[in-house]
């Protein structure tokens, strides 16, 4: 052997060899029994073998099914050992560890228990030994399958809804339903085969699908309320009970979570809320109304009078001395002392509501403009009504109707008064003439 600063040293074995590997012992380990061991003891060049402190050769048996330990240790010529410590046990102290556990208790706490017992080395155990263990081995078996049943029957009763919780769908209810009807079964008919972690779980899982089943019932809910409203086509904002039935259906899907609205159609709630803030004129629009005649201009919206609060003129708000306000949806009269103080032209009126609005126009003319054929329809006759037609053409009363066919009907009259005086007037000119040539032959 040399070193770095070059010194050698030389051994030798005069003849033996250097062995540096200790005895080997086999069949057996530093651990507990129950049955008849054989330990084994091989070495290239054995020396001593003891049991307990007794020199043995050969194989070892160690005696099982007692209170015993036995210490092999095997040592070679060059002073190699290995030693071995066996603890042995009674087959009774195996059946003490489970006493008390029955079919009713058993949890998976003591699965661990059972299996080791399974798992007992029989390979070298005696008749007696294994008639004895047999019995154990067979309650640990019938224990395990019962908690294997049970473990079973709750992964089955989990699985078609496992998971579900924030992607629950509305097709999941029936599963959900069952679900928690099994798990609540098991806990009632197993409640004392589970470990407190393990009802822990149970109870979660239950708390999920109740959870899941409560946003599927607001989702129906909200679903229900929705699909009992109006088509948006039959709705008006006047229509009060709609609008209260609309409101109730978007505050519950409002609160819904952002899951929860991916399973309600809302597209109808849209609509009808769109309808019901869709505000009209009904009547009067282009109304027309004459400077110093009786009477105002009244016009109709189809707004609810509870949510109207006032109205504009070309933009600016009016003082309600000006104007009466009754229902049906609301009517509006523009009274004639503030229709005087509009100058003549045309002009514009917004109903104002919460929600919306909704305008239209009026014209107001002089006495002078209504004589040079520019009054036309809508002009107010001085009765009281006004004669302002809605966007479908309509006139806004049936006696403005008749005014104005008076009017046409005196300038016929006096057309015809003049037709006829003009042929008189010719005749009694053509009967002259005649008679003043008669009179000449």
């Amino acid at each position: 052997v040399a070193d770095r600063a070059g010194n050698v040293v030389c051994f030798a074995s005069d003849g033996a060899e250097f062995d540096l590997t200790p005895p080997q012992i086999t069949g057996v380990t530093d651990s507990i029994f129950y049955t008849t061991q054989i330990a084994v003891v091989t070495d290239k060049n054995p020396y001593t073998v003891s049991l307990n402190g007794q020199p043995v050769t050969g194989d070892i048996t160690l005696p099982g099914n007692r209170e015993a330990v036995y210490i092999i240790k095997a040592t070679d010529q060059t002073g190699n050992e290995t030693s071995v410590t066996v603890t042995m046990k009674p087959i009774q102290s195996l059946a003490d560890s489970i006493n008390g556990i029955t079919e009713d208790n058993i949890t998976s706490a003591d699965r661990k228990t059972l299996i080791s017992i399974l798992a007992v080395d029989t390979s070298n155990a005696t008749q007696a030994e294994r008639e004895e263990l047999l019995e154990i081995t067979d309650a640990c078996s019938r224990l395990l399958a019962v908690l294997d049943d049970i473990h079973d029957e709750l992964s089955q009763a989990l699985h078609p809804t496992d998971g579900i919780k924030d992607t629950v769908k509305l097709s999941d209810e029936e599963a959900l339903k069952e679900t928690a009807i099994t798990l609540g079964n098991i806990l009632e008919d197993h409640d004392n085969n589970f470990t407190e972690e393990e009802i822990q779980e149970i109870q979660e899982n239950l708390t999920r699908i109740t959870e899941a089943l409560e946003s599927i019932a607001r989702a129906q809910k909200t679903e229900s309320l929705i699909l009992a409203l109006p088509n948006a086509d039959m709705v008006s904002p006047d229509d009060l009970a709609t609008e209260t039935a609309a409101k109730e259906a978007k505050e519950t899907y409002d609160a819904l979570s952002e899951h929860e609205k991916t399973l309600v159609d809302a597209e109808k709630l849209t609509q009808v809320l769109a309808a019901l803030t869709d505000y009209k004129i009904l009547e009067g629009d282009k109304s027309v109304w004459k400077k110093e005649t009786d009477g105002g201009i009244t016009l109709r919206a189809n707004g609810s009078v509870t949510k109207f609060t006032g109205i504009l003129i070309d933009g600016k708000p009016v003082d309600e001395r000006n104007y009466t306000v009754k229902e049906g949806s609301t009517i509006v009269a523009l009274k004639r002392d503030y229709l005087d103080t509009l100058s003549p032209g045309e002009h514009s009126l917004t109903f104002l509501y919460t929600d919306g609005d909704a305008s239209a126009t009026f014209n107001i003319q002089t006495e002078e403009s209504g004589n040079n054929g520019n009054a036309g329809t809508g002009v107010n006759t001085g009765t009281g009504e006004n004669t302002g037609t809605n966007e479908g053409g309509n006139r806004s009363t049936a006696a403005s109707q008749s005014a104005a066919t008076g009017d046409h009907t005196v300038i016929f009259l006096w057309i015809l008064l003049l037709l006829l005086t003009g042929g008189f007037a010719a005749t009694v000119i053509y009967n002259r003439r005649k008679q003043n040539q008669v009179r000449a032959v």
